[in-house]
């Protein structure tokens, strides 16, 4: 069963949709930046806890943690990316639907008194 949407729900939903993937986007950022903090500061922990005499199994595996949270944070940064490029897709399917079908309810205001009656539409 097919679903009826109007023109102007069409429009507000693909905004909407563009502006939750936008916010979704900048979220992950924030996390991927955050992990990348801590990947930063888990390395430090790592040179600290060598200088320290802290056995090398120990300073060796706080290194490779911090080495896969930097890893893991280029990795987020690098898929939120592809939010941006939804966003711009979603913008542009809003500018199709307005190109495409902005002026019809123009042009149905301009018509014969017949045409802005909807049965007319349904006859033909």
């Amino acid at each position: 069963m097919a679903v009826q949407i109007t023109y102007g729900q069409l429009r507000a939903e693909v905004k909407a949709l563009a502006k939750n993937v936008r916010k979704g986007g900048e979220q992950v950022r924030e996390r991927a930046k955050a992990l990348d903090k801590a990947a930063k500061d888990t390395g430090k922990i790592a040179e600290a806890i060598g200088r320290m005499g802290v056995a090398r199994a120990t300073i060796a595996e706080t290194a490779e943690l911090a080495k896969i949270m930097a890893g893991t944070s280029k990795v987020i940064l690098s898929y939120s990316s592809s939010t941006d490029t939804t966003g711009k897709a979603a913008d542009a399917a809003d500018a199709q639907a307005k190109a495409s079908h902005g002026g019809i309810a123009a042009a149905v205001g301009r018509s014969p008194e017949h045409a802005t009656d909807r049965r007319w539409y349904r006859q033909e």
